[in-house]
């Protein structure tokens, strides 16, 4: 007689957007923009996997290296060539779908830099 087994199947969700903005992990405002949480001395302190954009394990996004170099180079370029500034309104609203979205403007303003960068052969 051939045996067989039987497994039962479980659902799980893991909330990206809650364990971002989960106090255990980012204190206790995790609300508020704070660049210098990422900053290596206070890196040590977090978890593995407590901040994953990109997931992790097998099945994380296979683009995300270049993803987050692309984002660097148009950062760098951008931030060479104009002073950016936030105007009024205070900082974005966001809203959780199946990815996070801004739900507001935000206004800022880009002013052209004064730094003659052909000099430097561009």
């Amino acid at each position: 007689m051939k045996k067989t087994s039987r497994h039962q199947s479980t659902d799980f969700i893991l909330s990206i957007y809650n364990i971002h903005r989960d106090p255990d992990h980012w204190g206790p405002d995790p609300h508020s923009f704070n660049p210098d949480r990422f900053l290596g001395r206070n890196m040590t302190r977090l978890r593995p996997c407590t901040f994953f954009p990109f997931s992790f394990g097998s099945r994380a996004c296979i683009g995300k290296d270049v993803s987050l170099m692309a984002t660097k180079v148009f950062l760098v370029k951008l931030l060479r060539m104009f002073d950016v500034g936030l105007l009024s309104g205070g900082p974005p609203k966001y809203t959780d779908h199946l990815s996070l979205r801004i739900s507001s403007a935000i206004n800022c303003s880009f002013t052209k830099t004064k730094i003659n960068f052909k000099r430097f052969g561009e």
